[in-house]
Order: structure tokens, then C-alpha cells, then sequence
């Protein structure tokens, strides 16, 4: 499994999340606050577990969080996990 997260500024979260399940079924917003270039913002991380990558899918939706955030950049991390649904 792997484990893809999603940083970006909390800009619309209503919409954010319309975008993020544009192209997947599921996923966790989590709320906080970051710092980019020096500038305290409202962020949000998407987290999103699935059984493949699915690279495509995933810049594709940076770029277009990008774009809707108008921020020079959204970080994304990927990583391999050991996961089960009980």
C-alpha cells in the first residue's frame, strides 16, 4: 500500500475536497497551520491510502490545486506502508 500526502493552503476547503474526489474515493483532510517563505498560512494535508500510486492522478490533482490555491508550489510525499481494512 502506499500512503500519498497532499500539502497545500486551506483556501475553500469545500471545493479542495470536490477537486480531491474527482479523482479518488478516499481520503483524510487534516487542518493545521504551516509557514512558506516565511508567511504563516491555514493548511491542510490530504492524506490518501490506496493500493497502487496512481502517479498520474496524484500530480495531476497538485497541479490543479495549484492552480485553484494560486501558490507557487504544493508538496506532495509518498510512502510505502504495511495497512489492512478489518
Amino acid at each position: 500500500m502506499i500512503r500519498a500526502r497532499i500539502y497545500t493552503e486551506n483556501k475553500e476547503l469545500h471545493d479542495l475536497c470536490r477537486l480531491v474526489s474527482e479523482f479518488f474515493d478516499s481520503y483524510t483532510v487534516y487542518g493545521g497551520g504551516g509557514v512558506w517563505n516565511g508567511k504563516h498560512e491555514p493548511s491542510i494535508t490530504i492524506e490518501i491510502i490506496a493500493d497502487s500510486p496512481r502517479m498520474q492522478s496524484l500530480e495531476d490533482l497538485c497541479r490543479l490545486i495549484k492552480d485553484f490555491n494560486k501558490q507557487e508550489a504544493v508538496l506532495y510525499t509518498l510512502e510505502s506502508i504495511r495497512g489492512e481494512l478489518i
